[in-house]
Protein backbone atom coordinates (compact mmCIF):
# COMPACT_ATOMS: atom_id res chain seq x y z
CA UNK A 1 0.00 0.00 0.00
CA UNK A 2 1.52 3.29 -0.89
CA UNK A 3 1.41 6.64 1.13
CA UNK A 4 -1.63 8.24 -0.94
CA UNK A 5 -3.84 4.53 0.39
CA UNK A 6 -2.47 4.83 3.46
CA UNK A 7 -4.05 8.53 4.56
CA UNK A 8 -6.73 7.96 2.41
CA UNK A 9 -7.65 4.87 4.85
CA UNK A 10 -7.00 6.78 7.69
CA UNK A 11 -8.87 9.12 6.21
CA UNK A 12 -12.15 7.06 6.06
CA UNK A 13 -11.44 6.24 9.74
CA UNK A 14 -11.58 9.35 10.85
CA UNK A 15 -14.72 10.45 9.49
CA UNK A 16 -16.24 6.74 10.96
CA UNK A 17 -15.09 8.06 14.49
CA UNK A 18 -16.24 11.59 13.88
CA UNK A 19 -19.41 10.20 12.99
CA UNK A 20 -20.18 8.15 16.02
CA UNK A 21 -19.03 11.20 18.31
CA UNK A 22 -21.61 13.43 16.69
CA UNK A 23 -24.16 12.67 18.80
CA UNK A 24 -22.48 14.45 21.80
CA UNK A 25 -20.98 17.16 20.51
CA UNK A 26 -23.30 20.06 18.24
CA UNK A 27 -23.57 19.21 15.11
CA UNK A 28 -22.53 22.81 12.91
CA UNK A 29 -19.17 22.60 15.14
CA UNK A 30 -18.27 18.98 14.51
CA UNK A 31 -18.94 19.65 10.85
CA UNK A 32 -16.49 22.36 10.80
CA UNK A 33 -14.47 20.66 12.79
CA UNK A 34 -14.33 17.51 10.20
CA UNK A 35 -14.06 19.19 7.32
CA UNK A 36 -10.99 21.48 8.84
CA UNK A 37 -9.69 17.87 9.48
CA UNK A 38 -10.47 16.28 6.22
CA UNK A 39 -8.83 19.54 4.22
CA UNK A 40 -6.04 18.72 6.42
CA UNK A 41 -5.76 15.49 5.53
CA UNK A 42 -6.29 16.09 1.43
CA UNK A 43 -3.39 18.29 1.33
CA UNK A 44 -0.82 15.94 3.40
CA UNK A 45 -2.11 13.41 1.04
CA UNK A 46 -1.71 15.58 -2.13
CA UNK A 47 1.64 16.80 -0.67
CA UNK A 48 3.02 12.90 -0.04
CA UNK A 49 1.80 11.67 -3.45
CA UNK A 50 3.40 14.67 -5.34
CA UNK A 51 6.91 13.13 -3.91
CA UNK A 52 6.27 9.89 -5.87
CA UNK A 53 5.82 11.43 -8.96
CA UNK A 54 8.07 12.83 -11.56
CA UNK A 55 5.08 15.10 -13.56
CA UNK A 56 1.69 15.31 -13.89
CA UNK A 57 -0.98 16.89 -15.64
CA UNK A 58 -5.03 17.80 -15.96
CA UNK A 59 -5.40 14.22 -17.00
CA UNK A 60 -2.63 11.95 -16.06
CA UNK A 61 0.52 11.67 -14.26
CA UNK A 62 3.87 9.91 -14.47
CA UNK A 63 5.04 7.65 -11.61
CA UNK A 64 8.62 8.49 -9.92
CA UNK A 65 9.50 4.39 -10.00
CA UNK A 66 8.32 4.12 -13.92
CA UNK A 67 10.60 6.66 -14.78
CA UNK A 68 13.31 5.01 -12.37
CA UNK A 69 13.10 2.06 -14.28
CA UNK A 70 12.99 3.58 -17.92
CA UNK A 71 16.31 5.38 -16.52
CA UNK A 72 17.89 2.08 -15.71
CA UNK A 73 17.45 0.78 -19.00
CA UNK A 74 18.78 3.70 -20.27
CA UNK A 75 21.93 3.60 -17.69
CA UNK A 76 22.24 -0.24 -18.65
CA UNK A 77 22.43 0.55 -22.44
CA UNK A 78 25.45 3.26 -21.77
CA UNK A 79 27.26 0.71 -19.61
CA UNK A 80 27.42 -1.44 -22.77
CA UNK A 81 28.97 1.02 -24.73
CA UNK A 82 31.41 1.84 -21.68
CA UNK A 83 29.64 4.78 -20.51
CA UNK A 84 29.34 5.91 -17.20
CA UNK A 85 26.26 8.50 -17.11
CA UNK A 86 27.66 9.29 -13.54
CA UNK A 87 30.78 9.99 -14.59
CA UNK A 88 30.33 12.02 -17.75
CA UNK A 89 27.82 13.87 -15.64
CA UNK A 90 24.95 13.25 -18.17
CA UNK A 91 22.84 12.00 -15.14
CA UNK A 92 20.47 15.06 -15.03
CA UNK A 93 20.11 15.54 -18.64
CA UNK A 94 19.30 11.80 -19.73
CA UNK A 95 16.74 11.97 -16.59
CA UNK A 96 15.46 15.47 -17.85
CA UNK A 97 14.99 14.03 -21.27
CA UNK A 98 13.08 10.56 -19.95
CA UNK A 99 10.67 12.45 -17.79
CA UNK A 100 10.09 14.36 -20.85
CA UNK A 101 9.70 11.98 -22.97
CA UNK A 102 7.15 9.99 -21.03
CA UNK A 103 5.06 12.75 -19.69
CA UNK A 104 4.82 13.37 -23.31
CA UNK A 105 3.58 10.25 -24.79
CA UNK A 106 0.67 10.09 -21.92
CA UNK A 107 -0.24 13.78 -22.51
CA UNK A 108 -0.39 12.73 -26.62
CA UNK A 109 -2.28 9.55 -25.73
CA UNK A 110 -4.67 12.11 -23.29
CA UNK A 111 -5.25 13.98 -26.38
CA UNK A 112 -5.81 10.77 -28.85
CA UNK A 113 -8.56 10.29 -26.69
CA UNK A 114 -9.93 13.98 -26.67
CA UNK A 115 -9.84 14.35 -30.47
CA UNK A 116 -12.10 11.02 -30.79
CA UNK A 117 -8.79 8.85 -32.30
CA UNK A 118 -9.59 5.45 -31.38
CA UNK A 119 -8.37 1.70 -32.70
CA UNK A 120 -10.44 0.11 -35.17
CA UNK A 121 -11.64 -3.59 -34.67
CA UNK A 122 -9.74 -4.05 -37.83
CA UNK A 123 -6.30 -2.56 -37.08
CA UNK A 124 -6.51 -4.03 -33.28
CA UNK A 125 -7.03 -7.47 -35.10
CA UNK A 126 -3.84 -6.50 -37.00
CA UNK A 127 -1.68 -5.54 -34.32
CA UNK A 128 -2.75 -8.83 -32.36
CA UNK A 129 -1.43 -10.56 -34.86
CA UNK A 130 1.86 -8.96 -35.76
CA UNK A 131 2.54 -8.64 -31.84
CA UNK A 132 1.76 -12.30 -31.49
CA UNK A 133 4.13 -13.41 -34.65
CA UNK A 134 6.94 -11.16 -32.83
CA UNK A 135 6.72 -12.43 -29.61
CA UNK A 136 6.75 -16.17 -31.19
CA UNK A 137 9.82 -14.86 -32.92
CA UNK A 138 11.81 -13.57 -30.37
CA UNK A 139 10.80 -16.26 -27.66
CA UNK A 140 12.23 -18.94 -30.20
CA UNK A 141 15.66 -16.86 -31.28
CA UNK A 142 16.21 -16.33 -27.16
CA UNK A 143 15.39 -20.20 -26.45
CA UNK A 144 18.27 -20.28 -29.84
CA UNK A 145 20.54 -18.72 -28.82
CA UNK A 146 20.16 -18.64 -24.77
CA UNK A 147 18.49 -21.72 -23.64
CA UNK A 148 18.87 -24.67 -26.47
CA UNK A 149 22.23 -26.03 -24.44
CA UNK A 150 19.99 -26.14 -21.02
CA UNK A 151 17.17 -27.75 -22.27
CA UNK A 152 17.22 -30.26 -24.17
CA UNK A 153 13.56 -30.56 -24.88
CA UNK A 154 12.35 -28.19 -26.92
CA UNK A 155 9.03 -27.29 -25.39
CA UNK A 156 10.52 -26.71 -22.28
CA UNK A 157 13.11 -23.88 -23.58
CA UNK A 158 10.77 -22.04 -25.28
CA UNK A 159 8.58 -21.81 -21.62
CA UNK A 160 11.68 -20.89 -20.20
CA UNK A 161 13.03 -18.31 -23.08
CA UNK A 162 9.21 -17.06 -22.72
CA UNK A 163 8.98 -17.01 -19.37
CA UNK A 164 12.49 -14.77 -19.14
CA UNK A 165 11.06 -12.27 -21.62
CA UNK A 166 7.77 -11.84 -19.76
CA UNK A 167 10.06 -10.89 -16.70
CA UNK A 168 12.02 -8.33 -18.53
CA UNK A 169 8.65 -6.91 -19.84
CA UNK A 170 8.92 -8.37 -23.39
CA UNK A 171 6.33 -9.83 -23.22
CA UNK A 172 3.15 -10.02 -25.74
CA UNK A 173 0.97 -7.92 -23.66
CA UNK A 174 4.28 -4.93 -23.74
CA UNK A 175 4.31 -5.61 -27.42
CA UNK A 176 0.76 -5.03 -28.34
CA UNK A 177 0.82 -2.21 -26.47
CA UNK A 178 3.75 -0.72 -28.13
CA UNK A 179 1.65 -1.14 -31.52
CA UNK A 180 -1.37 0.74 -30.28
CA UNK A 181 0.62 3.47 -28.71
CA UNK A 182 2.89 3.96 -31.51
CA UNK A 183 -0.66 3.90 -33.86
CA UNK A 184 -2.22 6.36 -31.82
CA UNK A 185 0.92 8.51 -31.92
CA UNK A 186 1.35 8.68 -35.38
CA UNK A 187 -2.58 9.20 -35.61
CA UNK A 188 -2.29 12.33 -33.57
CA UNK A 189 0.74 13.73 -35.30
CA UNK A 190 -0.95 13.21 -38.79
CA UNK A 191 -4.44 15.35 -36.77
CA UNK A 192 -1.82 18.14 -36.05
CA UNK A 193 -0.19 18.20 -39.27
CA UNK A 194 -2.52 17.92 -41.60
CA UNK A 195 -2.31 20.80 -43.87
CA UNK A 196 1.06 21.63 -43.64
CA UNK A 197 2.54 22.84 -46.71
CA UNK A 198 5.79 25.32 -47.47
CA UNK A 199 5.90 28.18 -49.77
CA UNK A 200 8.17 28.79 -52.18
CA UNK A 201 9.64 31.35 -49.29
CA UNK A 202 9.65 28.97 -47.03
CA UNK A 203 11.96 26.75 -49.20
CA UNK A 204 14.28 30.04 -49.87
CA UNK A 205 14.50 30.44 -46.44
CA UNK A 206 15.50 27.32 -45.40
CA UNK A 207 18.02 26.91 -48.65
CA UNK A 208 20.09 30.18 -46.91
CA UNK A 209 19.97 28.56 -43.25
CA UNK A 210 21.42 25.25 -45.37
CA UNK A 211 24.27 28.01 -47.25
CA UNK A 212 24.85 29.26 -44.03
CA UNK A 213 25.16 26.24 -41.90
CA UNK A 214 26.99 24.36 -44.11
CA UNK A 215 29.91 27.15 -44.41
CA UNK A 216 30.22 27.15 -40.88
CA UNK A 217 30.45 23.52 -40.46
CA UNK A 218 32.79 22.72 -43.24
CA UNK A 219 34.74 25.76 -44.31
CA UNK A 220 37.36 24.28 -41.80
CA UNK A 221 36.98 20.90 -41.10
CA UNK A 222 37.68 18.75 -44.33
CA UNK A 223 36.46 15.34 -42.36
CA UNK A 224 33.10 16.72 -41.63
CA UNK A 225 32.31 17.51 -45.01
CA UNK A 226 34.11 14.39 -46.70
CA UNK A 227 31.84 11.97 -44.06
CA UNK A 228 28.80 13.91 -44.81
CA UNK A 229 29.19 13.89 -48.60
CA UNK A 230 29.32 9.95 -48.38
CA UNK A 231 26.83 9.71 -46.22
CA UNK A 232 24.17 11.64 -48.48
CA UNK A 233 23.56 14.64 -46.54
CA UNK A 234 22.56 17.23 -48.57
CA UNK A 235 25.31 19.94 -49.31
CA UNK A 236 24.26 22.99 -50.07
CA UNK A 237 27.91 24.68 -49.32
CA UNK A 238 31.24 23.55 -51.26
CA UNK A 239 35.14 23.98 -49.80
CA UNK A 240 37.33 25.06 -52.27
CA UNK A 241 39.56 22.71 -54.13
CA UNK A 242 37.99 19.27 -54.20
CA UNK A 243 36.97 17.08 -56.85
CA UNK A 244 34.46 14.65 -57.52
CA UNK A 245 35.79 10.97 -58.00
CA UNK A 246 35.01 7.41 -58.67
CA UNK A 247 36.55 4.27 -58.04
CA UNK A 248 37.23 0.46 -58.90
CA UNK A 249 38.45 -1.14 -54.94
CA UNK A 250 40.23 -4.28 -55.77
CA UNK A 251 40.03 -5.45 -52.11
CA UNK A 252 42.47 -8.10 -50.15
CA UNK A 253 40.46 -11.09 -49.25
CA UNK A 254 40.60 -12.24 -45.88
CA UNK A 255 44.05 -14.08 -45.98
CA UNK A 256 45.64 -11.31 -47.87
CA UNK A 257 44.13 -8.71 -45.21
CA UNK A 258 46.13 -10.60 -42.55
CA UNK A 259 49.40 -10.66 -44.60
CA UNK A 260 48.97 -7.25 -45.28
CA UNK A 261 48.39 -6.40 -41.98
CA UNK A 262 51.13 -8.48 -40.45
CA UNK A 263 53.69 -6.99 -43.17
CA UNK A 264 52.93 -3.14 -41.76
CA UNK A 265 52.73 -4.08 -38.41
CA UNK A 266 56.42 -5.07 -38.70
CA UNK A 267 57.11 -2.14 -40.96
CA UNK A 268 55.88 0.35 -38.49
CA UNK A 269 57.78 -1.44 -35.83
CA UNK A 270 61.03 -1.19 -37.78
CA UNK A 271 60.84 2.63 -38.57
CA UNK A 272 60.34 3.03 -34.70
CA UNK A 273 63.15 1.10 -34.05
CA UNK A 274 65.08 3.40 -36.25
CA UNK A 275 64.09 6.55 -34.25
CA UNK A 276 63.55 5.11 -30.51
CA UNK A 277 66.05 5.17 -28.02
CA UNK A 278 66.99 1.28 -27.11
CA UNK A 279 66.14 0.04 -23.71
CA UNK A 280 68.92 0.44 -21.50
CA UNK A 281 71.47 -2.93 -22.11
CA UNK A 282 70.12 -3.53 -25.69
CA UNK A 283 72.87 -2.19 -28.11
CA UNK A 284 71.32 -0.39 -30.77
CA UNK A 285 71.44 -1.69 -34.47
CA UNK A 286 72.79 -0.38 -37.35
CA UNK A 287 70.24 1.62 -39.42
CA UNK A 288 71.61 0.05 -42.53
CA UNK A 289 70.82 -3.38 -40.93
CA UNK A 290 67.17 -2.04 -39.95
CA UNK A 291 66.49 -0.69 -43.70
CA UNK A 292 67.69 -4.03 -45.11
CA UNK A 293 64.82 -5.91 -43.15
CA UNK A 294 62.50 -2.93 -44.75
CA UNK A 295 63.67 -3.71 -47.38
CA UNK A 296 62.44 -7.16 -47.81
CA UNK A 297 59.37 -6.22 -46.09
CA UNK A 298 58.50 -4.11 -49.32
CA UNK A 299 59.47 -6.52 -51.32
CA UNK A 300 56.74 -8.89 -50.16
CA UNK A 301 54.60 -6.19 -50.63
CA UNK A 302 55.21 -5.95 -53.75
CA UNK A 303 54.81 -9.12 -53.87
CA UNK A 304 50.89 -9.08 -52.35
CA UNK A 305 49.84 -5.98 -54.40
CA UNK A 306 51.25 -8.09 -57.87
CA UNK A 307 48.23 -10.64 -56.69
CA UNK A 308 45.80 -8.37 -57.60
CA UNK A 309 47.21 -6.80 -60.77
CA UNK A 310 46.05 -8.95 -63.51
CA UNK A 311 42.20 -7.93 -62.96
CA UNK A 312 43.53 -4.17 -62.14
CA UNK A 313 45.56 -4.30 -65.61
CA UNK A 314 42.49 -5.89 -67.40
CA UNK A 315 39.85 -3.80 -65.78
CA UNK A 316 42.83 -0.26 -66.58
CA UNK A 317 42.85 -2.28 -70.35
CA UNK A 318 38.86 -2.28 -70.81
CA UNK A 319 38.28 1.52 -69.70
CA UNK A 320 41.41 2.46 -72.01
CA UNK A 321 39.43 0.78 -75.34
CA UNK A 322 36.32 2.67 -74.27
CA UNK A 323 34.00 0.71 -72.00
CA UNK A 324 31.71 2.49 -69.53
CA UNK A 325 33.35 3.20 -66.32
CA UNK A 326 30.22 3.19 -64.54
CA UNK A 327 29.79 -0.47 -66.19
CA UNK A 328 33.23 -1.65 -65.19
CA UNK A 329 32.25 -0.15 -61.60
CA UNK A 330 28.95 -1.61 -61.42
CA UNK A 331 30.58 -4.87 -62.60
CA UNK A 332 33.99 -4.84 -60.51
CA UNK A 333 34.05 -2.31 -57.76
CA UNK A 334 34.19 -4.28 -53.98
CA UNK A 335 33.54 -1.12 -51.69
CA UNK A 336 29.97 -1.16 -51.19
CA UNK A 337 29.78 1.91 -49.69
CA UNK A 338 30.37 3.89 -52.69
CA UNK A 339 27.23 6.03 -53.83
CA UNK A 340 26.25 7.34 -57.32
CA UNK A 341 28.06 10.73 -55.92
CA UNK A 342 31.18 9.67 -55.57
CA UNK A 343 33.92 10.83 -52.96
CA UNK A 344 34.93 14.15 -52.33
CA UNK A 345 38.54 14.49 -52.45
CA UNK A 346 41.30 17.49 -51.96
CA UNK A 347 44.54 18.13 -51.26
CA UNK A 348 44.19 18.37 -47.54
CA UNK A 349 41.72 15.59 -47.20
CA UNK A 350 41.67 14.10 -43.57
CA UNK A 351 38.97 10.95 -44.11
CA UNK A 352 40.69 9.19 -46.86
CA UNK A 353 43.58 6.48 -46.97
CA UNK A 354 47.01 9.30 -48.26
CA UNK A 355 47.35 6.85 -51.32
CA UNK A 356 44.12 7.12 -52.04
CA UNK A 357 44.18 11.06 -52.23
CA UNK A 358 47.41 11.29 -53.70
CA UNK A 359 46.40 8.87 -56.61
CA UNK A 360 42.89 10.93 -57.09
CA UNK A 361 44.35 14.10 -57.58
CA UNK A 362 47.31 12.65 -59.56
CA UNK A 363 44.76 12.55 -62.15
CA UNK A 364 45.64 15.09 -64.86
CA UNK A 365 42.25 15.73 -66.66
CA UNK A 366 38.70 14.87 -65.75
CA UNK A 367 37.36 11.72 -67.51
CA UNK A 368 40.94 10.53 -66.53
CA UNK A 369 41.58 7.67 -64.63
CA UNK A 370 44.28 7.24 -62.30
CA UNK A 371 47.36 4.32 -62.55
CA UNK A 372 46.83 1.42 -59.76
CA UNK A 373 47.16 2.98 -56.24
CA UNK A 374 48.00 0.62 -53.77
CA UNK A 375 46.33 1.48 -50.60
CA UNK A 376 45.13 0.06 -46.76
CA UNK A 377 42.13 -2.06 -48.31
CA UNK A 378 43.69 -3.35 -51.88
CA UNK A 379 44.20 -1.50 -55.37
CA UNK A 380 42.22 1.08 -56.98
CA UNK A 381 41.48 2.22 -60.09
CA UNK A 382 40.12 6.16 -59.19
CA UNK A 383 37.97 7.96 -61.91
CA UNK A 384 38.33 11.90 -62.06
CA UNK A 385 33.87 12.78 -62.36
CA UNK A 386 34.26 16.33 -62.15
CA UNK A 387 35.59 19.77 -60.24
CA UNK A 388 32.97 20.64 -56.93
CA UNK A 389 32.65 24.51 -57.45
CA UNK A 390 33.61 26.16 -54.33
CA UNK A 391 31.04 28.07 -52.94
CA UNK A 392 26.76 27.64 -52.51
CA UNK A 393 25.29 25.40 -54.37
CA UNK A 394 22.61 27.30 -56.99
CA UNK A 395 19.32 26.42 -55.20
CA UNK A 396 17.72 25.07 -58.64
CA UNK A 397 20.30 22.36 -58.53
CA UNK A 398 19.00 21.02 -54.95
CA UNK A 399 14.98 22.40 -54.81
CA UNK A 400 13.81 19.66 -54.31
CA UNK A 401 15.48 18.40 -51.50
CA UNK A 402 15.54 21.90 -49.90
CA UNK A 403 11.60 21.59 -50.05
CA UNK A 404 11.55 18.09 -48.31
CA UNK A 405 13.74 19.53 -45.44
CA UNK A 406 11.86 22.62 -45.14
CA UNK A 407 8.46 20.61 -45.10
CA UNK A 408 10.20 18.38 -42.69
CA UNK A 409 11.67 21.20 -40.23
CA UNK A 410 7.53 22.60 -40.47
CA UNK A 411 5.79 19.60 -39.77
CA UNK A 412 8.03 19.19 -36.63
CA UNK A 413 7.57 22.64 -35.90
CA UNK A 414 3.82 22.17 -36.41
CA UNK A 415 3.74 19.41 -34.13
CA UNK A 416 6.39 20.66 -31.43
CA UNK A 417 4.10 23.86 -31.25
CA UNK A 418 1.30 22.03 -30.46
CA UNK A 419 2.27 19.63 -28.05
CA UNK A 420 4.02 22.64 -26.21
CA UNK A 421 0.45 24.77 -25.91
CA UNK A 422 -1.63 21.24 -24.74
CA UNK A 423 1.10 21.34 -21.86
CA UNK A 424 -0.01 24.62 -21.13
CA UNK A 425 -3.64 24.16 -21.57
CA UNK A 426 -3.63 21.14 -19.17
CA UNK A 427 -1.51 22.64 -16.97
CA UNK A 428 1.87 20.63 -16.67
CA UNK A 429 3.83 20.29 -13.33
CA UNK A 430 7.42 18.53 -13.39
CA UNK A 431 9.26 17.15 -10.41
CA UNK A 432 12.41 16.09 -11.77
CA UNK A 433 13.24 16.47 -7.52
CA UNK A 434 11.76 13.42 -6.88
CA UNK A 435 13.54 11.37 -9.92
Amino acid sequence: MNLKRFLCALLCALIAVSGMAMAEDPKDQRIAELEQQVAELTAQVEEYHRKELVAEFDGGEVMAADAQAQYAAYEQMYQQYGISLKDYGMEDTVKQQVATDMVEEKIVLFMADKLGIALSDEARAQFETEASEAYESTVKMYYEQYFKESYPVEAEGLAASAEYLNGMGYGYDELLDSHIKSYLRDEVYNHVTSGVAVTEEDVKASYDELVKGDEENYKDNPSAYENARSNGTLIAWNPEGYRAVKHILFKFDEDQSARYADLIGKKDALNTEKTAEPEEGVEKREDAVIDGEIAAIDQQLDALYQELMPEVEAAEARFNDGEDINALIAELNEDTGMTEDGYAVAANSALWDPAFTAGAMAIPEIGGISEPVRGIYGVHLIYYMADIPAGAVPLEQIHDKVETTALEDKLADTYSAQLDAWKQELNLKMYLENF
